[in-house]
């Protein structure tokens, strides 16, 4: 059903406006005033294939020609597939700026009510705009909303310019950007092979681009490692550079990183795909644009290109990992190996352990049995609420996320939420128990969110979250600008291993980053991984040249805990929990200090909230 929404012009509200990098579409050209190297190419033929704009009669746009009042309602209700029930005052003039991304802001569902304080987005665009202060009032939060939202950005000499004219290029632009197509309603064209893509240069080489969203070195266009202005290893550099010279010779090959940047590389990937003609070999995209376009079919999978074993990227490969997208048969998704920098582990104090006459906990991973039922045991005997010691005391968001993963549950590892799943429900369940039944774990302070995981430092912890980075900050590490010493020996160890759980594979964190996949409609695509598995692999598997080993062990704290941290490595799941931009109603997750009976049980939270996780993942896949 259509949103009806009036899109009525306010004499005084604001804009900026949106530069987005031409990319090659592969398609006949629409408009013969729009060629693909045009900035706003892309834009213009996506939105026409969807029947938002049109041209004249002579077969141009007009890109450069003025937007109408009346003209950018009518875009923007077709865009946003709105009724347009506006009475839009003297439709003829030429679109200002500001006017413009206020009602495109209005049609995204923001209303001025949503905001309390002007003055604070006014700071924002005056960091921002050398013109801030030109912004009305009344316009100011929604162009501080469109310029974080990544809707529309000022220009090169640092100007906002809320009064200029809006382009019919800058609208389709803005429209492209703000509504982008629907992936999940395409259909992949049906290319016969001899026709797929295959470059090569006058010399004969065959030319492979690697569709990047920033400058990246080193490749085949580079002569000398100071091309680089902030390279610091010159050793390494000239490593990489050596390697690139040699993987050309090695394969007949001239490799290119192609800057579409972060706007272009998702506007490229679904257009060019969907014209059977994709404009890069390899592209690398973060996993919130990889992981739909393997769900639409927009990748080639590994197995089926016969990759050699021993160069397929799995836990024990050095030089590529992967992830493999749950639901499906295939690996689409893989990167250069290298040390995970922030793996989330348990940390425990060992003085506090011996007292009790414990055993280490490492000891019992080693043997199999680090358990939730021996975790919680643990924490029990531990905790004494009179002098303020909990066997437990971190934050809930690594908790919750590390008791999923050993549990071999997810949230939204798919299509389908799975939070009312057998396994979910007995991480919940753990959770509750430990908070609220034996009370094991540290009440959350909502006030203090720091304290709620570094009074270990003091002693009044048995176990927290640890990782190179919060033992830096917190105490223990020595990898930091100041050490924090602790009066204590602290270890490191996994999460323990829930009922559900599998010790050998479960994973040690969720997708993150940023991934490659290979396109359909490539060519030998075989050739293309084989190419980027040798250039990758420019440190010829040394990880002491690859990897910055000495900050990590420094980090750690002890060849011990960096043992145990090592085994986690490269061990990758799958839960976009964190990526949906939701976590529905933390009261279960975080026990506030009032009791416990005014908050859901977990049952009662999976029955209330499982369909806005659906919602949520629903919008994600599209």
């Amino acid at each position: 059903m259509k949103r009806i929404i009036s899109l009525v012009f306010s004499a005084a509200v604001i804009a900026v406006f949106v530069t987005v990098s031409a990319v090659s579409s592969g398609v006949p050209l629409r408009f013969s005033d729009v060629p693909e190297t045009h900035w706003a190419f892309t834009a213009i033929e996506s939105l026409a294939k969807r029947g938002v704009i049109s041209g004249y009669q002579d077969g141009s746009y007009k890109p450069s020609a003025a937007v109408t009042r009346g003209e950018w309602v009518t875009l923007l209700t077709k865009a946003a597939d709105m009724d347009n029930t506006d009475r839009t005052l003297r439709p003829e003039e030429a679109a200002v700026r500001e006017d413009v991304v206020v009602s495109l802001m209005r049609a995204k569902g923001h209303s001025s009510e949503d905001y309390s304080s002007f003055s604070l987005y006014r700071e924002e665009l005056r960091e921002r705009f050398t013109d801030a202060d030109e912004v009305s009032l009344s316009a100011i939060p929604f162009v501080a909303d469109a310029v974080y939202y990544g809707l529309v950005s000022g220009y090169p000499d640092d100007t906002f310019r809320p009064q200029g004219t809006l382009t019919r290029a800058e609208a389709a632009a803005l429209l492209h950007k703000a509504f982008p197509p629907d992936w999940t309603s395409m259909e992949l064209p049906d290319v016969d092979e001899a026709d797929y893509v295959y470059r090569t240069r006058p010399d004969g080489k065959r030319h492979i681009k690697i569709g990047i969203a920033y400058k990246h070195y080193y490749d085949s266009t580079h002569k000398s490692i100071d091309e680089n202005p902030r390279v610091w290893n010159r050793d390494a550099a000239q490593m990489q550079l050596d390697n690139v010279r040699a993987v050309e010779e090695k394969h007949n090959v001239f490799i290119e990183y192609v800057n579409m940047t972060w706007e272009g590389i998702r506007e490229n990937i679904p257009i060019s795909i969907m014209a059977g003609k994709p404009d890069a070999d390899i592209y690398r995209v973060e996993a919130s644009t990889a992981v739909p376009a393997v769900l639409n079919n927009f990748a080639v999978g590994l197995e089926s290109l016969g990759v050699a074993p021993d160069r397929f990227p799995n836990n024990g490969n050095i030089i590529m990992e992967s992830v493999k997208i749950p639901m499906q048969n295939e690996t689409y998704l893989f990167r250069p190996a290298e040390i995970h920098m922030g793996i989330y582990m348990i940390g425990y104090n060992k003085d506090l352990i011996a007292q009790h006459n414990l055993e280490d906990p490492q000891k019992l991973w080693d043997e199999d049995r680090w358990t939730w039922d021996v975790f919680q045991r643990y924490c029990a005997e531990i905790t004494d609420r009179d002098r303020n010691i909990y066997g437990w005391s971190g934050y809930w968001t690594n908790f919750l996320q590390g008791l999923l993963i050993t549990n071999n549950a997810a949230i939204a590892s798919g299509t389908r939420q799975t939070l009312d799943s057998t396994e979910t429900l007995e991480v919940l369940n753990f959770i509750t128990y430990m908070y609220n039944i034996d009370r094991s774990a540290r009440p959350w302070d909502n006030t203090n969110w720091y304290s709620n995981n570094n009074l270990y430092a003091r002693g009044l912890s048995g176990f927290w979250i640890s990782t190179t980075w919060l033992n830096n900050e917190q105490g223990g590490g020595r990898g930091g600008e100041r050490e924090i010493p602790l009066d204590f020996d602290f270890g490191m160890v996994p999460f323990p291993v829930g009922p559900n759980g599998d010790k050998d594979t479960m994973p040690a964190y969720n997708l993150e980053n940023e991934y490659y996949f290979i396109p359909k409609y490539i060519k030998d695509p075989e050739q293309v991984y084989d190419v980027f598995y040798d250039f990758t692999n420019w440190f010829d598997g040394d990880l002491d040249l690859r990897d910055d080993l000495t900050w990590i062990k420094n980090s750690l704290a002890t060849e011990e805990n960096l043992k145990y941290y090592m085994e986690m490595q490269g061990r990758v799941g799958f839960d976009l929990i964190y990526n949906l931009g939701i976590l529905a109603d933390t009261d279960l997750i975080i026990p506030q200090l009032y009791p416990y009976e005014d908050k859901k049980t977990p049952r009662q939270y999976v029955d209330t909230y499982k369909h806005v996780y659906q919602n949520a993942l629903d919008k994600y896949f599209k």
